[in-house]
């Protein structure tokens, strides 16, 4: 019987080789070997690194410094201070530390300059705290062999870095220009430990006072208002020129329109002084006894008293119509109706023609 079992042919598989990636990513995932473990019998500066809190307003001249320096400008920020002050035989000395802003600083004008420094020996607290940095690969080399000479000598990087005099600065990244300017990697960089903290401190100004003053210096600067208005003069406003003659025809063919009218100055001002109120309300008794019926208009002629105090003083004594054939004028309460009149119902006013020529201004004057 013959075998009828599907015999399968088996492929040649072609090995494929392994893919190689472009220069940039070997670089990207190259490894720049292990992180460095901290060397605790290294040189004592880096054992003994202080780990500070400082105000905010010197961490934002800081941060505003760093802008106009680049990450190799060497600068000098503050000097530590460090002293033993002697106290009783059964305390010991007492270490005192200051801190003092570098006055040349351009950022540091306008804050305190000196610090006390409250330092804590957390030992315990401290134990893992690390302060970390960069630094080139050593694998890595300049290509500018006098560039590297001059590191090796001692120069700062900082000074090599600055641009010469007329140097042709780069150009932008163009990318429909098939020719692009050289471009030069930059070198690899690895992390390390750069120290370890041991010391906690609390950096506060040494004199508050100063302190107080720039607050307070920085609450004014805030409360002006950042906008305000500007009034503008004709003569400021005009600024339109043509030519060398042109202020000339300026001034003389321009269209004036009429003179503005003059407005008559009234006579002097007669200020009313205020009557006290037992005095004000027989003189109101008085005007009530002559007519039943008197309007505001004819209460001021009258009396000659401002008109907020004459209505204070009305209110009690009098009720105003607000209907009928003697509507806006005053009547006595039912109280005091019992005074009675002796010429006539309605007060007669004077005309509005003539009170509008002789009117006069009433102010409240209290006499002392």
């Amino acid at each position: 019987m013959a075998d009828t079992t599907a015999a399968i042919k088996a492929e040649a598989t072609e090995e494929m080789p392994d893919r190689l990636g472009t220069p940039d990513e070997e670089d990207l995932y190259e490894d720049a070997g292990d992180l460095e473990f901290f060397d605790a019998n290294s040189a004592s500066q880096l054992n003994q690194m202080y780990l500070a809190r400082l105000p905010k307003y010197v961490w934002e001249k800081w941060e505003k410094m760093l802008e106009r320096l680049s990450d190799e400008d060497e600068i000098q920020i503050a000097t530590m201070r460090l002293w033993y002050d002697k106290n009783d035989a059964s305390q010991g000395t007492k270490p005192v530390t200051r801190m003092l802003l570098n006055d040349k600083i351009p950022e540091h004008q306008g804050i305190p300059l000196e610090y006390k420094m409250d330092i804590k020996n957390n030992d315990k607290e401290l134990e893992n705290h690390f302060l970390f940095s960069e630094e080139d690969l050593p694998g890595f080399k300049a290509k500018n062999k006098a560039r590297a000479a001059a590191l090796k000598k001692g120069i700062p990087a900082h000074i090599l870095n600055k641009p010469r005099d007329g140097a042709v600065e780069k150009p932008a990244f163009d990318r429909r220009n098939r020719y692009q300017p050289f471009y030069r990697k930059a070198i690899p960089k690895k992390t390390k430990i750069a120290g370890k903290f041991k010391f906690d401190c609390r950096i506060e100004p040494l004199n508050k006072a100063e302190e107080n003053k720039m607050i307070m210096r920085q609450l004014h600067e805030l409360e002006k208002p950042k906008k305000g208005i500007k009034v503008i003069s004709g003569s400021e406003a005009a600024t339109f020129r043509t030519g060398p003659s042109g202020g000339n025809m300026w001034n003389n063919n321009f269209v004036k329109g009429a003179a503005p009218t003059v407005k008559q100055k009234k006579g002097p001002t007669i200020k009313a002084a205020r009557l006290p109120k037992n005095e004000l309300l027989d003189l109101l008794f008085q005007n009530f006894n002559e007519y039943q019926y008197h309007s505001m208009k004819s209460l001021r002629q009258r009396t000659q008293q401002p008109e907020a105090w004459l209505r204070e003083v009305l209110d009690e004594i009098a009720v105003l119509i607000k209907a009928g054939p003697f509507a806006n004028r005053y009547k006595l309460i039912d109280s005091y109706a019992d005074r009675g009149t002796t010429q006539g119902n309605v007060a007669e006013e004077a005309n509005e023609e003539d009170e509008e020529e002789e009117e006069e201004e009433m102010e409240d004057v209290i006499p002392s």
